[in-house]
């Protein structure tokens, strides 16, 4: 945290890619030091962006590995948290039951006896450390 403008902001950044609950303690001071006023505390929920992409089903592929770090701006490249499928059931191009959670941003899919094309799914992405800290919904 720094100093933004003497006497009327600050700038805090965050580590870059790194999600959870953020705390910091500040006080503020007079013009001369003097006069500080009680502490306060900041606290900042960093939330996981998700995004809507597209995974390709290949004919004679029964099982996959979305791995969403490996994906542009999918999870952060860091990202150890929670991705829960959110629908109720795949649609027809997988062949797993919906409603789960992978950890380390990485999801498995059965497309057992599936034709090449197009699989689209819902997700959300959660924070390892703190539940609160989840991602809108977006659709792979």
């Amino acid at each position: 945290m720094s100093n933004y403008k003497r006497g009327t902001r600050f700038l805090y950044a965050a580590q870059t890619n790194t999600l959870g609950t953020w705390t910091f303690q500040y006080r503020v001071f007079d013009p001369e030091g003097g006069q500080g006023s009680a502490v306060k505390t900041v606290t900042l929920r960093i939330v996981p962006v998700a995004v809507d992409f597209t995974y390709q089903v290949r004919t004679g592929v029964n099982e996959a590995r979305i791995d969403l770090k490996n994906q542009p701006g999918m999870a952060p490249t860091n990202f150890s948290g929670t991705v829960k499928l959110v629908d109720g059931a795949f649609p027809s191009c997988v062949s797993d039951p919906g409603g789960q959670e992978y950890h380390n941003g990485i999801i498995k899919i059965r497309t057992t006896n599936k034709k090449a094309g197009t699989c689209t799914m819902r997700y959300q992405l959660a924070s390892p450390s703190d539940p609160a800290v989840i991602s809108e919904v977006k659709t792979i």
